[in-house]
């Protein structure tokens, strides 16, 4: 049993170190296209200022519901790069709100 816990810490500690990865390699290149607006975590994740950290939660898990690249993983190539780069959007706000 706690060989499989062991195991999934980690397992989430190398997907939050290849999402930091990604986001600073995401924040390296020049923003083009939606990116007009300064970056909004709360508008992000779909939460009002000053919601409880259950909220949070719940909105995140709803977002990565959506986006999770696994979960478009037998979409067209445009599209799961499109969820790749919500899912690090989403994970960026999350962490600045959390």
């Amino acid at each position: 049993m706690r060989a499989g816990g062991q195991e999934r810490q980690e397992q989430r500690a190398r997907v939050a170190e290849e999402a930091r990865r990604r986001e600073a390699e995401a924040r390296a290149r020049p923003e083009v296209g939606h990116r007009d607006r300064p970056f909004d975590p709360h508008e992000i994740l779909g939460v009002a200022r000053g919601c409880s950290k259950n909220e949070l939660r719940r909105a995140y898990h709803a977002q990565m519901a959506q986006y999770h690249p696994d979960k478009v993983a037998h979409l067209g190539k445009e599209l799961r790069e499109l969820a790749e780069r919500k899912a690090l959007e989403i994970n960026r706000a999350y962490e600045m709100l959390s």
